[in-house]
């Protein structure tokens, strides 16, 4: 999954929207739209282990995305599918 290239919103007018939510690969809406929540990367990074991504994330740093938010997205990540794997466990056997 990519990162969204649009500022999160909460509100539920938002809940469907593709291009705040992961998508991959996104459609031309999510790249080339004037809406005030896009906020698109130029040029847009191949990979989020190199300086460029850190300098234009927000919150910018190497140290909060390596120390908090991966962490925290993979123990959701690791929590879903343990959870999940009782009803699917039957499909893979």
């Amino acid at each position: 999954p990519k990162v969204s290239s649009w500022r999160y919103k909460n509100d539920p007018e938002y809940a469907k929207n593709q291009c705040i939510h992961v998508l991959f690969p996104g459609t031309s809406e999510c790249y080339f739209s004037k809406n005030p929540l896009a906020e698109i990367l130029k040029p847009y990074p191949q990979r989020t282990d190199e300086a460029f991504w850190y300098e234009n994330m927000d919150p910018v740093g190497e140290s909060f995305w390596r120390n908090r938010a991966w962490p925290t997205v993979e123990h959701r990540l690791s929590e879903l599918m343990l959870l999940a794997r009782d009803a699917i466990l039957h499909i893979d056997h």
